[in-house]
């Protein structure tokens, strides 16, 4: 999701390599600030799903 306002994209979810465990999903949402060109790791999302179309 972009937020043209603010000049901030934010990644919702996803998969990450766990090689000891396999592969898991992610409750976390990334935030980047296309100004300053940094990540932040927002708030665990529990429960939330989300369809773009």
């Amino acid at each position: 999701m972009i937020d043209c306002g603010s000049n901030t994209i934010y990644v919702v979810g996803g998969h990450y390599r766990d090689t000891e465990n396999g592969s898991w999903s992610s409750n976390r949402m990334m935030v980047l600030d296309t100004e300053t060109q940094t990540w932040e790791c927002g708030e665990e999302n529990y429960g939330l799903e989300a369809v773009v179309g």
